[in-house]
């Protein structure tokens, strides 16, 4: 018998094995599947009878569990800790701590297997959402999107908004001989009960590919029970359809397709003790034609069923991994200058769920910009302010984004004034990662007026530092900071006072630069970005201070990024006095 892998690696790892379960298995067959995974078959005694199990391997073993599988002896059969199809125990958490290399098969059966099946004992502190199941089943790269927000009341059927997009179909081939399925995106719009009152209304975000797409209407039903798909899942969906009565219209979408959906809700476990609503959405896809009762001897035409992943994109559903979402939704910033310290800023705070970004840019993307830019090759040639809009746009749809193609300090129509004002007037903070004296000390002006923090992220020419200052009404200026490195009173970042040896000018550009990596770069741009998370959800008003990042030692040999602050009051040699524009 070929041996498995491991047992080549670890010579008398299968005898161990072997052994182990012979101890308790009352029947046990093995062998080397044609992938080189040993599989083995065994019976073992529980509560009193016999249950058949098959082990699979895999190739990471004994670094890795052994998967196992309830084939028979087990009724009725479990609905927790058990693949609902594929019938796989789980016998241990998803932790993959939670086994060991001197662990055998046998020692997990005997302490947990009873466990499992019985849904007694210790367990992890997690639920096990139906839904779960139902997506690994399900269409691959498509979804229906909804929010674990509805209850939907005492409501038990109605009808129900689908904002449904389909991917191209792919074409016919001789390896192919069916047509490969269309990529799905949809989203519930609303929910109504059987007398049309609503129930539910979509306010989460909505991807681009479904903003121009078509709203269709769909029946829904609930299920009393929570529902798990089964083996035959194609023809439990037909069952469900027709159990519940769910078989509606079909919808033309153009384009030689129509579709015909149904929704079923059923009562699942969210969370630890939790219950909640799962969905279940399933499509029927074809040439209109084919929803038609077919004429006498014509072959009729083809009609496919899928079922599409379900995914939860509500408002909390977006924030509940990162509660810092939840209180920037409301906030709005402006960044002005998006190289490679705010480009980053930028797709951070829209990642984290900021309201509103104003950016403010005149550049465009350099092919040499984008090794230390976010986007690569599809920005070539394009306004860098459009480029982060859209992709924003694009990705993160719930933050709204004004982008002000703007040069400030050259001859602009609309005027800087007045673009100023627009973006200032809206705001709650302002980051200025232009790196432009001039632009620096004309937005302090203005937002020492208006009560504004103002956040100044920066590197040094060489990339040994970089600082993040905060400045704020009541506190330090720019000048103030001069004073205060001048005197020593603050540690000036690392390569401060190098430019002319240290920059470069790349052919073909009108600025020289600093040469440097976007991973050295990003230490500043995070930053800049919990400063600004911090600034605006702070319970008290802001001060100025610097922080200050230190990526080489006193001997010049790098090391891991140090971050030092420093509060940055008001220098007796600084008048910092509010400066009137002129």
């Amino acid at each position: 018998m070929p041996l498995p892998n491991w047992e080549r690696r670890f010579p008398g790892l299968l005898q161990r094995e072997l052994d182990a379960l012979h101890t308790r298995a009352t029947r046990l067959e093995h062998s080397v599947s044609p992938e080189g995974y040993w599989v083995v078959d065994l019976d073992w005694p529980l509560d009193g009878s016999i249950v058949h199990l098959k082990a699979t391997y895999p190739d990471t073993f004994p670094s890795m569990r052994p998967h196992v599988r309830l084939v028979d002896g087990k009724e009725p059969r479990p609905i927790r800790h058990l693949h609902p199809t594929e019938g796989v125990i789980c016998l241990l958490g998803r932790s993959s701590n939670q086994w060991h290399a001197g662990l055998t098969l046998a020692d997990v059966l005997r302490e947990q297997l009873a466990n499992a099946l019985n849904d007694t004992g210790d367990q992890d502190p997690q639920g096990e959402p139906a839904d779960f199941w139902w997506n690994t089943t399900a269409l691959k790269d498509s979804y229906c999107l909804v929010d674990s927000g509805w209850t939907l009341g005492e409501a038990s059927s109605g009808s129900l908004d689908l904002r449904i997009a389909l991917g191209p179909p792919a074409p016919l081939s001789p390896a192919s001989p069916v047509p490969l399925p269309p990529t799905v995106r949809a989203t519930v719009m609303a929910v109504r009960d059987a007398q049309g009152q609503p129930l539910a209304v979509w306010e989460g975000p909505l991807p681009q590919v479904l903003k121009d797409a078509r709203t269709i209407t769909a029946p829904w039903a609930r299920s009393s029970e929570t529902l798990l798909p089964r083996a035959d899942i194609g023809s439990q969906l037909h069952t469900l359809r027709d159990t519940f009565a769910l078989e509606g219209k079909p919808q033309n979408l153009g384009n030689g397709r129509a579709v015909r959906p149904f929704i079923l809700a059923h009562p699942i476990e969210i969370g630890v003790n939790a219950r909640g609503l799962g969905w279940i959405m399933a499509l029927e896809v074809g040439h209109p034609k084919a929803f038609r009762p077919s004429d006498k001897g014509r072959k009729r035409r083809p009609l496919y069923q899928y079922l599409i992943p379900v995914l939860r994109a509500g408002p909390d559903d977006l924030r509940v991994r990162a509660p810092t979402a939840s209180r920037l939704r409301k906030k709005h910033v402006a960044i002005f200058g998006l190289g490679a310290i705010g480009a980053p800023v930028a797709l951070e705070l829209a990642r984290n769920g900021c309201g509103r970004l104003h950016l403010i840019e005149h550049d465009s993307v350099e092919p040499g910009n984008t090794v230390r830019w976010p986007i690569g090759v599809s920005a070539w040639g394009r306004r860098k302010v459009l480029a982060i809009a859209n992709f924003i746009a694009g990705e993160y749809p719930g933050t709204e984004v004004f982008p002000h193609q703007q040069m400030i300090g050259a001859i602009n129509n609309p005027p800087d004034s007045t673009v100023l004002d627009e973006v200032l007037g809206d705001v709650a903070l302002v980051i200025d990662a232009t790196v432009a004296w001039g632009v620096t000390q004309w937005l302090e002006i203005l937002c020492r007026e208006r009560g504004i923090p103002l956040l100044q992220p920066f590197a040094t020419p060489t990339l040994e530092g970089g600082a993040v200052v905060r400045l704020t009404s009541s506190g330090g200026c720019l000048v103030c900071l001069e004073h205060a490195w001048d005197q020593g009173e603050i540690v000036r970042p690392p390569g401060s006072l190098e430019e002319d040896d240290v920059l470069t000018q790349p052919i073909g550009c009108s600025e020289r630069t600093f040469t440097g990596a976007s991973y050295d770069l990003q230490e500043v741009s995070l930053q800049t970005v919990r400063l600004a998370v911090q600034t605006l959800t702070a319970a008290e008003p802001a001060f100025s201070l610097i922080q200050t990042l230190s990526l080489i030692d006193a001997n010049g040999k790098t090391v891991p990024p140090q971050w030092r602050e420093d509060p940055l009051p008001r220098h007796p040699k600084c008048t910092c006095q509010p400066q009137r524009i002129p």
